[in-house]
């Protein structure tokens, strides 16, 4: 079989950046530990909050963490209120043992959601648990993705019992140019669930994009 490789950690350093951008010897598992538990804080409501992105930075004393949304109205909610939820939540389920100190979350807002491939597979993914059929979904996504004139290519790829039938399948969708062993090649890629009476169906979107 061959070696597959993820296509951001692939490229970090070259079209991508450190999710965590952080330097600890003495605290460096429990901060490990931290942001896998934020992370999965976030990723439990990512559609509902439109979340393409979650990167943590660490200084001495404070703990960053920025969002990146599409939604950005629903996190902050009116007057701030949304954040201090959400840092409240995060000081009772997550930072209960946090021994950085401070810590502030960030908003940024992800103006075009179609060119993100975090949130194009969490539409399809939406789609599928509407029980819309799978072929149908990729083709309105596909041609949403290249309505924009930045996509030089893009694929789909499901997989699971796709539309209910009993033996599980692959099929996939792809349209432009799509270099995913070229390094300097900006392309997106992201995994998501649709969770459906019947089982599970993996959503992969990869999107190349122009530098």
């Amino acid at each position: 079989m061959s070696q597959k490789a993820h296509p951001k950690i692939f490229r970090i350093g070259f079209t991508e950046n450190w999710f965590s951008r952080w330097f600890s010897k003495k605290n460096f598992v429990d901060n490990l530990k931290e942001d896998f538990l934020i992370r999965r804080f976030f990723s439990k409501q990512a559609r509902e909050w439109g979340i393409e992105k979650v990167e943590i930075e660490r200084q001495p004393g404070l703990l960053k963490i920025i969002i990146f949304s599409a939604r950005p109205g629903i996190l902050i909610g009116r007057g701030g209120e949304g954040i201090e939820k959400i840092k409240n939540r995060l000081k009772k389920e997550v930072l209960k043992e946090q021994k950085t100190g401070d810590f502030k979350v960030e908003v940024i807002e992800v103006k075009d959601p179609w060119l993100s491939a975090p949130l194009i597979a969490q539409w399809v993914a939406t789609q599928l648990e509407k029980r819309i059929p799978h072929r149908t979904v990729m083709k309105q996504a596909m041609a949403k993705v290249f309505a924009k004139k930045e996509v030089k290519g893009a694929r789909i790829e499901l997989g699971g019992r796709l539309d209910g039938a009993e033996i599980a399948r692959n099929a996939w969708l792809q349209k432009g140019r799509l270099p995913r062993q070229t390094i300097v090649a900006n392309v997106d890629f992201a995994e998501e669930t649709a969770n459906l009476p019947y089982g599970t169906i993996g959503v992969k979107v990869w999107l190349y994009k122009e530098s």
